[in-house]
């Protein structure tokens, strides 16, 4: 279903700005897909990353260690797996820059 912020606002009875403010914060932890401009509205869809986090560190370090020894099906798999579960990729690369000057 697709809403947009003013008819959330109504339903909840809530002003705009609020309904704006908690949309950034639910962000945080599941990707929305937003339609700008006339007629649009905000949709939550799971993508990528949806599941930000569930992964610890200590989980993700040791699938980045298997695929430099996967195959290439075991790589997409690994990669598919931390996308999805993992941080996302920017701090995966901050910790795996961290590891290595260690």
């Amino acid at each position: 279903m697709k809403y947009t912020i003013a008819e959330l606002a109504e339903r909840y009875k809530v002003s705009p700005r609020t309904i704006a403010n908690d949309l950034n914060e639910i962000e945080l932890e599941l990707p929305l897909k937003r339609i700008r401009g006339g007629g649009g509205g905000v949709r939550a869809e799971l993508l990528p990353g949806s599941f930000k986090h569930i992964l610890t560190r200590d989980q993700e370090a040791t699938l980045q260690e298997l695929m430099e020894v996967a195959n290439e099906q075991q790589k997409k798999h690994l990669g598919e797996i931390l996308t999805l579960f993992g941080s996302p990729p920017k701090v995966r690369q901050h910790r795996n820059r961290q590891r290595e000057l260690r």
